[in-house]
């Protein structure tokens, strides 16, 4: 059971803060951006020829783990110096950062934490792939950061191989933590009511999904089409990139010539994994049937266990007789509903959705994991029919597509709505339990870097002692 609060009512919020209360917490807002950029900002740093040379040197140490001149420098570099108000200041806090990491590294010697090489190769590939997309090719990647594509990548590799050890320290230290349902209202209670986060309108959906169905000669066709292309590429004809650009609708992948880049099995549907991770390189697949449609796919490379390949993809077109069938089919359906008052979820057995059907028509919110959606959460194809309907409504007979591009008639019934408002434990104590969650896993991290801080040999270069640091206690030596 959730506790109930003993007052729903936010306390009043102060009316007359002092300048100096809001300088303090514009300075503290201003430290945790920059800590948050420093620790994950993974991009390499372009040093340009005409950059003044500093001559290297180390300016801290956390038991082995030394910090040298040149890695200040770079993270300096690819912040931007027009973000903070003074350069020692900047540089203070990526100094921070990277204490902060080194201790984190150095508790994970002592627990004997590793992060396998797989992993980091695996995450240096994809982020490389990024990088090259981005730049449009190799040569440019290695011409803005000036360094080869073998340099960038063991730059990144040790970049990324730091973070994954401190984040995955951090987690261990954090991972058994949990609230208890007094701490939830507790931590409820103490807070000011202009901490309290504002709940957008909720909207809860369910949806009776009905498809047109593609006769049996249309599938052929397009099973026709593509052994066409395929027998053309095979034969020298238009290349299969060129195929991709004029015919594939996967539009996302057709002006690179139907390119994925590199991916693993799991990011590929079931049939499309298995056909692609049986070619050889060059090698062109048979016609494959997924949930999206009909493709060929062709090898490009292969990594380990991810795979980089291009594909064409063509849907089966529906006629306009079996349009209007699914739609009749489902005006019939909602006239049920309306003229016998039947409920909704009587008939959610008809919809054809298999995932909405098995969770009683309720469409789920991937993005938080439930099936609530926020106003700007709502899907393009779906939030013009429901937005401005009333709770228990339902919709009319809708043409759309699904999140697979195919073609469905569907209606909508508005489940519930909540209005926009300040969370409060009633409606919303699962945000309250995870933002005391938080806040508890905060203050025993915070209490570990204490205790680290004393127990662990820390040197800093007298340069930097005069900085003001988030957490007191860098400043000694044992």
């Amino acid at each position: 059971q959730k506790p109930k609060a003993k007052s729903q009512k936010p306390k009043a919020k102060s009316q007359k803060p002092t300048a100096n209360k809001n300088n303090q917490k514009n300075k503290f807002i201003m430290k945790q951006i920059i800590l948050i950029l420093s620790l994950f900002f993974t991009l390499l740093i372009n040093v340009n020829a005409q950059d003044t040379v500093v001559v290297d040197r180390i300016v801290a140490r956390v038991a082995d783990e030394i910090i040298l001149k040149s890695d200040i420098e770079e993270q300096y570099q690819q912040m931007g110096r027009r973000s903070f108000a003074t350069t020692q200041e900047a540089k203070c806090f990526i100094l921070e950062d990277l204490l902060l990491q080194k201790l984190l590294i150095n508790q994970a010697k002592l627990d004997s934490i590793i992060i396998s090489d797989e992993d980091v190769a695996m995450e240096v590939d994809m982020r490389i792939e990024f990088f090259i997309q981005q730049a449009k090719s190799v040569a440019a990647l290695e011409e803005y950061f000036n360094k080869t594509i073998q340099e960038i990548k063991a730059d990144l590799t040790k970049t990324l191989r730091n973070q994954f050890i401190a984040q995955r320290v951090q987690m261990e230290l954090t991972k058994d933590i949990k609230v208890t349902p007094s701490e939830v209202q507790e931590f409820y209670e103490n807070m000011d009511s202009d901490s309290l986060p504002i709940i957008d309108t909720k909207y809860e959906i369910q949806q009776i999904i009905i498809y047109p169905k593609v006769s049996e000669q249309r599938r052929q066709r397009t099973i026709d089409r593509l052994e066409g292309y395929k027998e053309v590429i095979l034969s020298g004809g238009m290349s299969f990139s060129s195929h991709a650009i004029s015919y594939s609708e996967d539009l996302a992948s057709s002006n690179e010539g139907g390119e994925l880049g590199y991916m693993g099995r799991g990011e590929l549907v079931p049939e499309f994994a298995n056909a692609a991770f049986e070619l050889e390189k060059d090698e062109i697949s048979d016609v494959v049937e997924t949930e999206f449609g009909f493709h060929l796919i062709q090898m490009i490379d292969r990594k380990g266990e991810r795979v980089n390949v291009r594909h064409i993809l063509l849907k089966p077109k529906v006629s306009r007789q079996e349009k209007q069938t699914a739609k009749t089919k489902l005006d019939s359906i909602k006239n049920v509903i309306v003229s016998d008052s039947t409920d909704f979820e009587q008939l959610i057995k008809f919809s054809e959705h298999q995932d909405s059907r098995n969770n009683n028509g309720l469409i789920y919110n991937e993005m938080r994991a439930s099936t609530s959606f926020g106003i700007t959460e709502l899907p393009h194809n779906i939030k013009p029919y429901v937005e401005n309907l009333k709770q228990d409504e339902i919709s009319k007979v809708t043409e759309t597509t699904d999140d697979r591009g195919h073609d469905i008639y569907v209606i909508y019934k508005l489940k519930t709505k909540k209005d926009a408002h300040l969370a409060n434990l009633d409606d919303d104590y699962q945000i309250i339990l995870d933002m005391a969650l938080a806040k508890k896993k905060q203050d025993v991290f915070n209490d570990w870097i204490k205790e680290s801080q004393r127990s662990v040999y820390i040197y800093i270069d007298p340069k930097y002692r005069n900085c003001e640091f988030n957490y007191d206690g860098w400043i000694h030596e044992n």
